[in-house]
């Protein structure tokens, strides 16, 4: 009995196994399966076919010069187009805004597989975008293509989405952490906000792997800049900043951001840290790079009480003659 119990144990467990493997094969095969498209007339904007994620076959011929598709796309996306033509003559594949301005174009024959990639910022709506596929410069391109159109989200500070770039949507970080996020395209700039205690000491370090500057900027809770940081070829920079005690504890800012707006694609890196308190009006220029106060050291000589030094050597001394006159 025991061991019959112990058949159907294994049974149940190896037929919810098959039924797991077999769900996980058929989302597979939905994902990597292509659909055959081009259905006529989509030979224009107002015309055009409409498709979601996936891979899809068309064809041009002699008379049949363009094809256009549109797709949904939202906010905060990465959108990935891959192209592959088999016509002797290149085919083109051009990728257009709601607006159907230009974004980008893929040329194609012979098979040749070509991709780009575009993101999109979080404050990007969600609307139609527009491919078309047609003959390049009107050669005779008369052959089958392929497509690909795939989404994936962003992730800046592992939110699994594009952090937002004004003030009131900044997304808090935590002092001690190091961030991570990217800039490119639509995405061009991210706001993330801190809480900051009332007399510490800030440092921030910034590092961006762009082939030009990026810019990080360190707001106060008024959103008046303090100082920023310039970054490109994963250089390493960092500030020091002494928040006065007359200011109360709240949300400082920072923005990360295309240096006077020049093409700086790329990944970034800071991290905020305190590395004490100061014990007064605090450094309201910024300039505080080396964190010195006049508590840390005896040779700061614009700080501390004038001729403290002296007074404790007197004090000294007359204890010493108190305790020499009792022995006497």
């Amino acid at each position: 009995m025991k061991n019959k119990k112990m058949y159907s144990g294994l049974c149940v467990r190896l037929m919810s196994f098959i039924i797991i493997f077999a769900m996980l094969l058929g989302a597979m095969f939905v994902t990597i399966s292509t659909v055959i498209a081009d259905s006529e007339p989509n030979d224009s904007f107002q015309t055009a076919e409409e498709i979601t994620v996936g891979t899809y076959e068309g064809h041009l011929g002699e008379t049949d010069t363009q094809d256009y598709y549109k797709i949904q796309l939202g906010s905060g996306s990465i959108v990935t187009i891959t192209f592959s033509a088999d016509s002797d003559w290149d085919q083109d594949l051009n990728f257009y805004n709601p607006t159907h301005d230009s974004i980008f174009y893929l040329l194609s024959s012979g098979t040749s597989e070509v991709a780009d990639t575009y993101y999109f910022a979080n404050e990007t709506a969600a609307d139609y975008w527009y491919i078309m596929i047609d003959s390049y410069s009107g050669a005779n391109s008369a052959g089958d293509y392929t497509f690909t159109v795939s989404v994936q989200n962003q992730d800046d500070a592992g939110t699994g989405d594009d952090v937002a770039e004004a003030f009131k949507n900044a997304f808090e970080i935590s002092t001690g952490s190091e961030i991570t996020g990217h800039l490119e395209d639509l995405d061009d700039k991210d706001m993330y906000k801190v809480h900051l205690a009332s007399g510490s000491i800030v440092t921030i370090t910034f590092s961006a792997d762009s082939d030009w500057d990026q810019d990080l900027n360190f707001y106060n809770p008024t959103h008046d800049s303090i100082f920023y940081l310039l970054s490109s070829g994963t250089s390493e920079v960092a500030d020091t900043y002494s928040i006065p005690t007359d200011i109360a504890s709240g949300y400082w800012y920072i923005m990360i951001d295309s240096y006077s707006g020049a093409d700086s694609d790329g990944d970034y890196t800071f991290e905020v840290s305190i590395e004490g308190e100061n014990g007064g009006d605090g450094d309201t220029n910024g300039d505080d790079t080396n964190g010195d106060d006049a508590s840390d050291n005896g040779d700061d000589t614009g700080g501390g009480t004038p001729g403290f030094e002296a007074i404790a050597i007197l004090a000294a001394v007359g204890v010493a003659l108190v305790v020499w006159r009792r022995k006497k």
